[in-house]
């Protein structure tokens, strides 16, 4: 993950269900989340790796 406002960059378990909306930065901890509704999940806006549910759609393709 990467922190929207500081740029800290972490690490974070992903959870393999369900739809993240916000997390918590490490270092400011500073709660950050999606803003819109074509914003899949935090993973997949503010990580380098998508979520679960991204991944399998990407492997159909």
């Amino acid at each position: 993950m990467s922190c929207p406002v500081c740029g800290f960059t972490y690490k974070k378990q992903m959870p393999q269900i369900g739809k993240h909306i916000n997390s918590k930065c490490v270092s400011c901890h500073t709660v950050y989340g999606i803003n819109n509704a074509s914003d899949c999940c935090v993973y997949c806006k503010y990580s380098d790796v998508t979520c679960p549910k991204t991944q399998k759609q990407n492997n159909k393709k």
